[in-house]
């Protein structure tokens, strides 16, 4: 497939090789960019602004850019240091106050990735800190954030409809979105992995001067590709997603007990979504330092990756939603399916009108008429998706 110049240079500047070739083949790219404004906007929206910026500047090559584009980027990766700073701060508050408790947690996605893979934190830009908790600690966790002074802005559509999901509505402190996730799939997610699994292999660790828990290389590397694939599916890809799993693939490849990778993949039902993210990764980034036995799987399950320059390039994607009409197939019992069609027909009342903003009783109920077409809507929209799709 040809790319054009803006999206090479993208891809090669977020995913720096020591070598002088990469180098070169910037330099290369570099004559015959038109769209300067268009790289920055897309870094910016792909969250790889400050990681093209520190490549860039490393290797010598950003002063071969356009003044005006490299101020931008220089200004970008300046405010995602400071960010970085207040995420962490918040992080070691709330760790702190959860693990005085007695509460021990484990971080996923942003925080164990700056941590893990990136030779600077703020390289890995993050919106908000996602915490994984056990199931029990969850109300006693809740309520110690609120009493240190975390707000809810955010509200739910029903109590059963969050005992469903993987996380519990956002909590905010000084700004910041704090997720404490129960599990890491929903319970109606065709992919199950198992938690006490998950749990059981963790090694402990520290950040920020606290005890954590961190996932095992296996078990993390099947999560992130996961979710990478199910917000895709869902219509949000960002290029970040992809570079996590290309950079904990160069630090891990080589020590990662594939076999056990493939036999936890198999169990839990995740092949489609590990194999198709991985594939992914592979396409854009020409890694090679896979098994052979996982490219079969690849050449399985990943024939078409390209979606992602397509979204790069910022065209029109018919991003569907059949996948959430599978994931409703999977409740268990007819009574909680039809609880959980009530509860998405019929959310709470706090819900509307935090939704919507208001206290008025005819925008009330005027929010309650457009989700409850909405939902019909879509729902008929996936069944349909749904039956005539084509794997």
């Amino acid at each position: 497939m040809e790319l054009s110049a803006e999206i090479e240079f993208l891809i090669k500047s977020s995913s720096i090789s020591e070598t002088n070739n990469w180098e070169k083949e910037i330099l290369d790219i570099i004559p015959k960019i038109k769209y300067w404004d268009w790289i920055f906007e897309c870094a910016s929206r792909n969250s790889i602004a400050p990681l093209m910026f520190y490549n860039l500047q490393k290797s010598g090559t950003i002063t071969n850019c356009p003044m005006e584009f490299s101020e931008k980027l220089n200004i970008t990766y300046k405010t995602e240091v400071l960010r970085k700073l207040k995420i962490r701060g918040v992080f070691s508050e709330i760790s702190q106050k959860l693990y005085l408790n007695n509460i021990m947690i484990m971080p996923l996605k942003g925080i164990i990735l700056q941590h893990e893979i990136y030779i600077e934190p703020s390289l890995r830009p993050m919106i908000d800190i996602d915490i994984l908790i056990r199931e029990i600690d969850t109300e006693k966790a809740i309520n110690l954030l609120l009493d240190m002074g975390c707000k809810e802005t955010v509200y739910s559509e029903s109590r059963f409809i969050d005992s469903l999901k993987h996380h519990y509505p956002p909590l905010f402190y000084k700004g910041i979105s704090v997720e404490l996730h129960r599990s890491l799939v929903d319970d109606y997610d065709p992919v199950q992995i198992n938690l006490s699994n998950f749990w059981e292999t963790s090694v402990l660790s520290e950040i920020e001067g606290i005890k954590v828990f961190k996932p095992e290389n296996c078990h993390l590397l099947i999560y992130l590709c996961h979710h990478v694939y199910s917000s895709q599916k869902g219509g949000s890809v960002k290029l970040i997603w992809y570079c996590d799993i290309y950079f904990y693939l160069l630090k891990y490849s080589s020590s990662l007990n594939w076999d056990y990778f493939m036999q936890l993949v198999s169990e839990y039902n995740a092949e489609k979504t590990v194999y198709y993210s991985l594939g992914t990764v592979k396409f854009i980034f020409e890694y090679t330092g896979l098994p052979e036995m996982v490219y079969s799987k690849i050449n399985e399950y990943c024939k078409k990756p390209s979606i992602i320059y397509k979204y790069l390039e910022n065209e029109n994607i018919n991003f569907t939603n059949e996948h959430y009409f599978q994931k409703f197939l999977h409740i268990d019992g007819s009574v909680n399916k039809l609880k959980y069609l009530s509860n998405r027909l019929f959310p709470s009342y706090s819900f509307i009108k935090n939704k919507y903003k208001t206290n008025s009783q005819l925008k009330i109920f005027s929010g309650y008429f457009i989700e409850f077409s909405s939902f019909i809507f879509q729902g008929i929209k996936a069944m349909y998706l749904y039956f005539t799709r084509r794997d």
